[in-house]
């Protein structure tokens, strides 16, 4: 993804790599699945982000803290990573919007979060 260079459409393909591996090495089979069905979408939702955002650097900046993690083969680090990242996106996204039920589902996400925290790890060999 370093070498994607501000390229928006080899970024994109290398991202959607990216999450595909890690479900992999996670022997996640419903993750990678639900991934690969999904793939054209993250493409698109990929390539509409880093178009709007004009760069690729703050993008791959934020995948580099789950990357660390996962060399080191710290699955709590790397699902904290995500999750913090994940949950910037959902705020953002809440804040832009003018639903009604959007701060209750930003409540019942926290809620979520909560839960996982507390569930057993995914184990990344």
């Amino acid at each position: 993804m370093a070498n994607a260079d501000n390229d928006v459409t080899l970024y994109t393909a290398l991202d959607v790599k990216f999450h595909l591996a890690i479900a992999a090495a996670a022997r996640n089979e419903i993750l990678a699945g639900v991934l690969r069905s999904l793939q054209s979408l993250l493409e698109v939702w990929t390539r509409q982000v880093i178009t709007a955002a004009g760069e690729t650097y703050s993008s791959l900046e934020r995948h580099v803290p789950i990357l660390e993690a996962i060399r080191a083969g710290d699955s709590d680090a790397a699902g904290g990573a995500h999750m913090e990242r994940a949950g910037r996106r959902l705020r953002a996204a809440v804040a832009r919007s003018s639903h009604p039920g959007a701060e209750r589902s930003l409540r019942s996400n926290d809620r979520v979060r909560s839960l996982e925290s507390r569930a057993d790890p995914i184990i990344v060999t």
